[in-house]
């Protein structure tokens, strides 16, 4: 009964009656460790980006070009990384090797204070923070393809939503730690600590993922008279979608949801330190009570709403209540009053992202999926790297009041969209 018990609270039990193949069984426990280990990096020092450039006195422009710059790095690197994969058909060796680079570059941002750069550390770190954009989106594509192999269509939604609970709790540690490193030991050294942290951790992820030995070729490089996969050009992209109408409808309604939350959401937590004056301790918890929102729904919405109501429906719902998000910190004056805002980003955020996921895999052929898959990534990137240097020029101009309205109002419409464009999935 324990041991039952403890399967089902961190995520491992997610099988149905029909049996799994050893190798699918295995790459399903690694894909679990890799997602803990992962988070737990990511949450160590991500979250903390933004206050490590205020750290350095870098402007609310520079902090806005940082966010644009990996949008537009985000949006380069997918097409020529799903390109290397489907030429190859092995996606696990096209993931492994741009990770393992891109986690190693914590140990670089570690020992940038002990370089004297003055005045130029600031754009070293946005430098470095820009590399691993840049590595860890050329691997997105091969990434989703191969997860889409890796876990069957029956079991994605639970998987998901069971996987997402154990790498959920390793957030909330790794974000709560950090926090308490950072408030204990300040600036830089705090920093120091908490990238060095995140380098084991990413470390650690990227070893529990080479583990999978999972690796069949792709659709398209095994079927005798499948058509032959060509270069990313304009004709393609124009072929692209009008093969795939429904893909094309819902890249639409997602370019337009991540240019409204680039407008606003790079800029909470600069908001929170300084019209606020929250402190990196306050941010930190602020962040781990809405990721553990975000666990305990994510169960909710893969066990219970998702599989009665359908991805679709919990999207047409969720997308335009974001919204509420940005206009509530309008109001919030201290550290408790964020707290049941954060408590409502994670309940939207968690089952809209879970919803999202799935329904990208189910909008997306097998057959050439990664380039589908990487061409999202491109236009969604792209998109999203318009707001924050829109953000950034506004709230140095105007403030922070429009702003936030703005990236509210977008929402909303990338809500209604949804409801008029997409009316189904399958």
């Amino acid at each position: 009964m324990a041991r039952q018990f403890l399967r089902r609270l961190f995520g491992f039990d997610y099988a149905d009656d029909q049996p799994l193949p050893k190798a699918t069984r295995s790459g399903l426990t690694n894909f679990y460790w890799d997602a803990v280990f992962s988070l737990f990096s990511d949450a160590s020092s991500a979250s903390y980006i933004n206050l490590f450039l205020v750290s350095l006195k870098a402007s609310n422009t520079q902090i806005g070009f940082l966010a644009t710059l990996t949008q537009i790095l985000t949006a380069l690197a997918p097409l020529p990384g799903a390109a290397a994969a489907e030429r190859s058909g092995r996606y696990r060796a096209h993931i492994v090797g741009p990770a393992l680079i891109a986690r190693l570059g914590w140990f670089a941002l570690a020992l940038l204070p002990f370089v004297p750069l003055g005045d130029y550390a600031i754009g070293a770190a946005i430098a470095l923070f820009g590399m691993r954009a840049f590595l860890m989106s050329w691997l997105s594509a091969p990434w989703t393809a191969f997860v889409g192999r890796l876990v069957p269509a029956r079991l994605r939604s639970s998987y998901f939503a069971t996987r997402n609970f154990g790498s959920g709790i390793a957030t909330i540690v790794g974000t709560l730690l950090a926090g308490q490193i950072l408030s204990a030991a300040g600036s830089p050294l705090g920093y120091q600590l908490i990238f060095v942290m995140s380098g084991i951790a990413g470390l650690a992820a990227t070893w529990a993922f080479a583990r999978i030995r999972f690796d069949q070729p792709s659709a398209a490089s095994s079927a005798p008279n499948a058509p032959q996969q060509h270069p990313m050009s304009l004709i393609n992209i124009r072929r692209l979608l009008r093969d795939n109408p429904r893909y094309a409808r819902y890249l639409l309604c997602n370019c337009v949801l991540a240019l409204a939350v680039g407008v606003g959401g790079p800029f909470i937590q600069v908001y929170q330190v300084r019209e606020l004056g929250f402190a990196a301790g306050a941010i930190g918890l602020l962040a781990s009570i809405e990721l553990a929102s975000n666990i305990v729904m994510q169960r909710v919405y893969g066990a219970v709403i998702m599989p009665r109501f359908g991805e679709l429906r919990v999207m047409r719902f969720l997308r335009p209540l974001t919204a509420l998000v940005p206009f509530l910190w309008l109001f919030a004056t201290n550290v408790t009053a964020g707290i049941p805002i954060v408590m409502l980003a994670g309940i939207l955020w968690s089952g809209h992202e879970l919803a999202n996921f799935n329904g990208l895999l189910t909008v997306t052929p097998e057959n050439g999926r990664a380039n589908l898959i990487a061409l999202h990534t491109f236009a969604v990137s792209l998109c999203a790297a318009v707001g924050p240097a829109f953000g950034g020029a506004l709230v140095d101009s105007i403030g922070f009041f429009p702003l936030f309205m703005v990236s509210a109002g977008l929402r909303v419409c990338a809500g209604v969209l949804m409801l008029v464009l997409v009316k189904r999935l399958e």
